[in-house]
């Protein structure tokens, strides 16, 4: 039996070279969100109407409304409009424009489900 005393030369290791060990358990996953990025996705809206052709949601702890037209893009595809409506609540903690992104999405989704674009 010989013992090395020399370390590996490091010019021709690998430093991340994969191992041929099995996983044996679970592997633990970090996720770090930035602090507006957990605050936008706890953003909770409800659907005040839905027809064919528009759909308006409101934010339902700050009451921003923010109605959204269906239109026909070059393709033929019905889709929501860049443009929107907004009604702002006077004395609320943040701007209709804080959670436009959140409304906007939860409006595509509602209007998905609903058939109302494709």
């Amino acid at each position: 039996m010989s013992f090395s005393t020399t370390a590996p030369d490091r010019r021709t290791a690998t430093p991340f070279a994969p191992e041929a060990k099995e996983a044996t358990g679970p592997k633990e996953v970090l996720l770090f969100l930035l602090f507006s990025e957990a605050t936008m996705s706890a953003h909770a809206f409800e659907v005040l109407s839905r027809a064919r052709n528009e759909i308006e949601v409101c934010h339902t702890a700050e009451g921003h409304r923010f109605k959204f037209f269906v239109i026909t893009n070059a393709h033929g595809k019905r889709i929501l409009s860049e443009s929107v409506e907004i009604v702002a609540k006077e004395g609320a903690t943040h701007t209709p424009e804080f959670f436009s992104g959140s409304a906007r999405a939860f409006a595509n989704t509602v209007a998905h489900r609903s058939h109302a674009i494709d």
